[in-house]
């Protein structure tokens, strides 16, 4: 009977040490390490919400390729130049090869609520076109970035003048190319999107980073 018993607590421990072999190693959780970063405001613009459409021309056609533009530069110099449209530029994410199939024309819905594109006589420091689509419930903002600072991204605000709609959007733009954000205003009253009650703002932003 005790040989019996031996036997048995040795198979136990035996089974026991085999089992504790076998046991997997837990390795403990990778902790992904916070990236920290400072954002510092290079610059600020409010576009002039007085000067709408400088060229009092509210048939103008958004639709053709060349834009002539008249812009201060960051010497406060005037200079008038023709640039491509977003619409039609191969760089901008509103192209495509076919032009006529671009999200932009009066059958897609869209038209003209608010330009500044300078005139000889006045420049502006930020010209700027804004399509508004009412079926879509969509705001189109194009904005020629004139200036050149050191910095990561702009950041791009539409607002209300009331404040009651607040929409952000960035982008990281070359020196005198369009920087072109969507906004939803579905859920605003259209009666509100008034040329003279909506606001824009154009940050010039510098992200850096530490460890």
């Amino acid at each position: 009977m005790k040989s019996i018993i031996i036997c048995s607590i040795l198979i136990i421990i035996l089974f026991s040490c085999k089992t504790s072999e076998n046991k997997p190693e837990i390795t403990p959780l990778e902790v992904t390490p916070t990236i920290k970063f400072t954002d510092k405001l290079v610059a600020e613009y409010e576009i002039n919400v007085v000067r709408v459409d400088s060229s009092l021309n509210y048939n103008w056609d958004w639709t053709t390729r060349i834009w002539n533009v008249n812009f201060l530069n960051y010497l406060g110099q005037p200079v008038q130049d023709d640039f491509t449209s977003p619409f039609w530029d191969a760089s901008q994410k509103y192209s495509h090869v076919d032009i006529t199939k671009v999200d932009m024309y009066p059958k897609d819905g869209w038209t003209l609520l608010k330009r500044d594109l300078g005139v000889k006589t006045s420049s502006i420091a930020y010209p700027y076109v804004v399509l508004y689509n009412p079926t879509r419930g969509l705001l189109r903002v194009c904005i020629m970035r004139t200036r050149q600072y050191s910095r990561s991204f702009e950041e791009t605000t539409v607002s209300l003048k009331d404040n009651s709609y607040v929409s952000k959007d960035t982008t990281a733009t070359p020196l005198f190319d369009w920087i072109v954000t969507q906004h939803n205003v579905s859920k605003i009253d259209k009666s509100k999107l008034k040329p003279s009650e909506i606001n824009l703002t154009v940050k010039e932003v510098l992200r850096t980073y530490s460890n």
